[in-house]
This record gives structure tokens, sequence and C-alpha cells, in this order.
């Protein structure tokens, strides 16, 4: 029936030739038949390990401004990228989860259209997009940028939930000059507001109230722990995790993997050191051809995020979701 209505659309619309419908069924009835054992109830799966006291690792993608109910809607995807997502997405209970990362960047970014307070439309925000390359992955489109927005980053550790906070690229604010902060809005009325507004009309009037912190100009992708950055880095951390009322446990100086500095006891930093060492034996000591972490191939492993191969190398994790892949280890080979 839907085949004969697409047929319909195609010829009576589009003035195109009709597809032969009894082929596609075939030839698609062949891959479901070699997909099939590769299919699965990902809820029994995850509630299984749960109770076996397995490592679950849960990787989100997109934002919290793109949530359909949390987010500057119209701007939004058609789901829920927030942690409670994880539990929708996978049919499991909130209980399951005991940690909750957040990842942010030391700027602020934005694809597409909608309210953006931050927004610099200048040299310095031309300087953060070359420096970080913020350009689209697939369209190459360039990415607004802005300074760190605290306003936005608090809406997020609240509506998350988080355990603390990831900040990376901080690398890419290294000689610009001051750094701003922002640490609330004003509306035209000279109110000032603190906390998100849940209306976009009203976000759209917002004018960002900044903060100026000290910058820096060295070169930090070769400091190895936070103790290493120069004092204006460690200020600018310490006040972002002020603004944000949540813990920074890892900041991001560089591309690789030698560049996250852990700050505190954190889930995965003892297991992403010896990563470093151990991962270019990743595809020989698993016997995996090819790993895919959010949707993109990694065949030599350099595209696997760090808490995703700590768990591979160090864990023994049974279930691994990483977006819109759930892997049991029996099936990566």
């Amino acid at each position: 029936m839907t085949g004969k209505l697409k047929n319909k659309i195609i010829t009576e619309v589009y003035g195109g030739e009709p597809h032969d419908i009894e082929a596609i069924i075939k030839e698609y009835t062949e891959y479901g038949k070699r997909l099939a054992k590769y299919v699965d109830d990902v809820s029994v799966i995850v509630y299984e390990a749960a109770k076996a006291n397995k490592t679950i690792m849960f990787e989100g993608a997109q934002a919290t401004l793109l949530d359909i109910d949390f987010g500057t809607y119209p701007y939004v995807t058609s789901s829920h990228p927030l942690s409670a997502g994880v539990c929708v997405g996978t049919g499991v209970g909130p209980m399951i989860i005991s940690n909750i990362i957040g990842v942010a960047k030391a700027y602020t970014t934005r694809v597409g259209k909608g309210p953006f307070p931050t927004e610099l439309n200048d040299e310095i925000g031309e300087t953060i997009r070359n420096k970080g390359g913020e350009f689209g992955t697939t369209t190459g489109r360039p990415r607004r940028t802005g300074w760190f927005d605290a306003v936005i980053v608090r809406h997020s550790v609240r509506v998350n939930g988080l355990s603390s906070l990831a900040i990376n690229k901080l690398d890419t604010l290294g000689g610009i000059g001051d750094l701003k902060v922002c640490v609330a809005y004003k509306k035209p009325d000279g109110t000032v507001i603190e906390n998100f507004p849940a209306a976009l009309e009203e976000l759209a009037d917002c004018v960002p109230v900044y903060e100026t912190l000290k910058g820096f100009d060295d070169d930090i992708s070769s400091c190895r722990s936070f103790d290493e950055l120069p004092e204006a880095c460690k200020k600018y951390i310490e006040r972002l995790e002020e603004l944000c009322d949540c813990h920074i446990s890892m900041v991001g100086v560089g591309r690789v993997l030698l560049n996250i500095l852990f700050i505190g006891d954190v889930v995965g930093q003892k297991s992403c050191a010896n990563l470093r060492e151990k991962l270019p034996l990743l595809k020989k000591e698993y016997n995996i051809d090819t790993v895919i972490v959010n949707g993109e191939n990694s065949a030599d492993g350099n595209g696997i995020t760090p808490v995703t191969a700590k768990y591979l190398l160090e864990s023994g994790a049974d279930v691994i979701t990483t977006g819109n892949h759930c892997f049991r280890r029996k099936e990566m080979d």
C-alpha cells in the first residue's frame, strides 16, 4: 500500500518513473536476513547488564538547546538530546544512570538560525571559528561563534542533572586578548535575569551581561595536567565552574588524547592514561576491524572518544551504546 502511494506521488506530482515495488521488497528482504542477527531488544540487554553490575556507557549527541521541549523551539531537533533521553531512547529507568558528564566548549557555537545572545559578528568571532575549526563536518557551513554563555550552561546543568562538566577547546581562546563570559541577560526594561528564559521571544530581546577575565597568549597544547596551565587559564576554568554551579572534571587543550586534562577524581582518568599507550593495539587486542562511534567509521581508532575506548580497554564493558548504535562485546568481531 505504501509503495503504491509513493509511486503515485513520484509519477503524478514529480513526473518521474515508478519504482518496481516487488523488486525493492525482494532486495531489502535479503538485507534484513543478513542484519537480523545484529538486531535485539536494547532495553533487555542494558537491563540485564545493569542487574549483573556490568559497566554501561551511554553517549549522547546534539545539544540541550536542540531538545524539543527544553531547547530554543522551533530551532530544535525532533527528539530529546537531554540525559533523560537515554531512558526514553533505550528503555531503561533513571536509577540505572549514576554519573552524567556534560560537554561544552570554552566558548559558544550554534548551527543554523535562532537567538544567540553572545554571538560575535566580528574579527574575534572569525578568529575563534578558524582556530577552532568551527565548520560543519558534512556541509562545511561556518558555525556561529560567541563568548561562553553561563546562562545556557546553567540551564543545561539543571535540566540534565549533570555530575560534572568537560570543557573543550580552551586552546582556541589563546592569543585573542581578554575573555568575556556571559553571566546574565538584561531584558529591554532593564531587568537582569540569571535563568534561561522559557519563551524564545523573550530570549530574542535579551542582551548579555558580561564579566571580563584576563586572557592568555601561551600555547597550552603541551600541558599535561591542570596545574601546568597558565594562571589565567586556571582562573578562567575556576570562574566557569562557579558560574555554572557544576564541577569541571575535564579540560581539553588540543586535538588528541594527551590534551585531555583531568581535575579531581574523574571516571575514566586512569583508563584514559592507559589508553594513550594502548590505542594503537586496539584493533589487534579486540579483533576489531572498524569501530563506529556516533555513526562515524574509525578504522584506525583515531575517532574513538576516550571514554568509549576506556570501557572497551579497561572495564570490560559488555554493553556500549554510542548515539544510534548499541554493541555487545561478542558482536564486535
